[in-house]
Order: C-alpha cells, then sequence, then structure tokens
C-alpha cells in the first residue's frame, strides 16, 4: 500500500510538473503577450487621442484665420487675368492726375518660388502728382515691390518717370 502510495504521489507530481509546464505556462505567457499587445493598444489610443484633439484644435484655429487667409489671397493679382490691378492703376492716374502707360512684361518665379508678373510704367505729370502715385502704389493692396526707378524732366514743370513693377501672383 505504502509502495501504490508513493507511486501516486509521484504520478501527481510528475503530473503537477508537466501541468505546470505544458498547461499553466502557456497560459501565462499567453497573457503576458495580451497584457503587452493591450499595453501597445493604450499607447497607441492615447496618441490618437492626442492627435485628435490636435485636429479640433487646428479645425478652432483654421476658422478664425478664414477672414485672414482671404486678406493674404487679396494681395496677389490673378496671374492669367491681371485685369483688377491694372484697373487699379488706371484709378490711381485719374485720381492723382498721372498720365501713365503701363505695359505687362515677364512672368517668372522668385528665389522663394513666388509667381510674379512685371509691369513696364511710363509717366508724366508734375513731381507732386507722380510722389502721391508713386506712395499709393506702394501702399496699395497688391503686394508689390518697385525697382528700375528713373526720373528725368519732362514738358514744361512736368516730369517724366519710367519704372517697373513685380507684382506678386497666385
Amino acid at each position: 500500500m505504502e509502495k501504490k502510495n508513493r507511486i501516486i504521489i509521484i504520478f501527481l507530481a510528475v503530473f503537477s510538473v508537466l501541468l505546470v509546464f505544458f498547461g499553466i505556462g502557456p497560459i501565462l505567457n499567453g497573457i503576458k503577450t495580451d497584457s503587452k499587445e493591450l499595453l501597445s493598444q493604450k499607447e497607441n489610443l492615447a496618441i490618437y487621442d492626442n492627435r485628435l484633439s490636435n485636429l479640433e484644435e487646428f479645425k478652432t484655429v483654421y476658422k478664425g484665420l478664414g477672414e485672414i487667409l482671404e486678406k493674404i489671397d487679396a494681395l496677389f493679382i490673378n496671374a492669367d487675368v491681371p485685369l483688377d490691378f491694372i484697373g487699379f492703376i488706371e484709378d490711381l492716374e485719374k485720381e492723382c492726375k498721372v498720365n501713365a502707360k503701363i505695359s505687362a512684361g515677364s512672368t517668372g518665379k522668385d528665389n522663394r518660388g513666388w509667381s510674379f508678373i512685371t509691369f513696364q510704367m511710363n509717366t508724366t505729370s508734375s513731381f507732386n502728382n507722380f510722389i502721391e502715385f508713386f506712395e499709393k502704389i506702394e501702399n496699395s493692396p497688391y503686394l508689390i515691390e518697385a525697382s528700375n526707378l528713373s526720373l528725368s524732366k519732362g514738358k514744361g514743370s512736368d516730369i517724366a518717370a519710367v519704372f517697373s513693377l513685380k507684382v506678386y501672383a497666385k
């Protein structure tokens, strides 16, 4: 009987050891793997939640910037049909009593990649009228860079001015 009990105890011990190695061990490894995966998914969820909150913030900020972006867009003339800009110059010409001839020149891109159209301006007027005209061009609602200004004596007390305008376009 004692021999039987020892065999049963040895059998139960071997069975317990085998059960631990082949039964409980893989379950514990599976739990460990699943918990690592759960932590990884929680981290990913936190990242996505953060991105979602940043996106919501951006949407709010963008709505506030809409008006500003429209104003910035208005600084650039239409490269295909710059009629608004030419009309603006013609209105200034009448307002400032300047005789101006405008001709479109080359188009291109500057070193920042911004498109522009170059206009050549030939004007005759009194000096004061020309200064007023030139200041209003500089303060215009368009993004402009004036260059190559040349003044000379015109007829009577008038002056003749020739200059280039680089007007940025969209």
